[in-house]
């Protein structure tokens, strides 16, 4: 199992976009944290779908029977998920900081200095 993909199962070759066809379906393995993390203000149902590593179908029944794990809204003809309610229902309440980040954002201002 990977640990930098959410709703991974079990280790397996994957192609560029983290997918790969297996007697003519797609298998999706989930979205990697930056993924995650880079997300905008709302995601489509598929989207948080693949976070919680289930099918589409499986969604729109949980949307039909109200029983989504978080928020669903519908401002037009499709289904939106609030990022920050997926990003709760999945256990992260805050965006993660990493030393990394912090010394390459240090670097970037030195540059202006």
């Amino acid at each position: 199992m990977t640990v930098d993909r959410l709703a991974v199962t079990e280790d397996e070759p994957r192609a560029a976009s983290g997918t790969h066809h297996r007697r003519g379906r797609r298998q999706d393995h989930g979205v990697t944290f930056p993924e995650l993390f880079a997300m905008p203000v709302t995601v489509s149902l598929t989207t948080a779908a693949r976070a919680f590593g289930f099918s589409t179908t499986t969604a729109y029944k949980l949307v039909h029977q109200q029983a989504f794990p978080c928020e669903v809204i519908r401002p037009s003809w499709a289904y939106r998920v609030p990022t920050m309610g997926l990003m709760a229902a999945l256990g992260l309440r805050e965006v993660p900081v990493r030393l990394s980040d912090v010394e390459t954002g240090m670097e970037f201002s030195a540059e202006f200095e």
